[in-house]
């Protein structure tokens, strides 16, 4: 169902995990959010955050935000600081789209 995670790094059990873990709702939105979670992806990469899949699967909220509020609320904070944070706290995240 998730399968197109697949071409953007996520391993095949970080995807196993986001289908057991959160009901079809969510997998529908998921699915239907394709273009706007890849976008989020790129730029979580592009920063450095190396907890993409662990955010997936224990804060998959965040990635069902429009990506222009990503931005947006990313832009209000020094970067490399935050970076550090979210890699050491995934978590943290939560405080950045307050």
């Amino acid at each position: 169902m998730l399968n197109f995670l697949k071409k953007y790094g996520v391993n095949e059990e970080t995807i196993k995990d986001i289908e057991n873990t959160y009901d079809e709702n969510i997998l529908y939105a998921i699915n239907s959010n394709e273009l706007e979670i890849v976008k989020i992806i790129d730029f979580m990469k592009e920063i450095g955050i190396n907890v993409i899949d662990e955010l997936l699967v224990y804060n998959i909220n965040f990635f069902l935000h429009k990506y222009s509020e990503v931005i947006n609320k990313f832009s209000k904070f020094n970067l490399e600081e935050t970076k550090e944070k979210i890699n050491n706290d995934y978590m943290y995240i939560n405080e950045i789209m307050k």
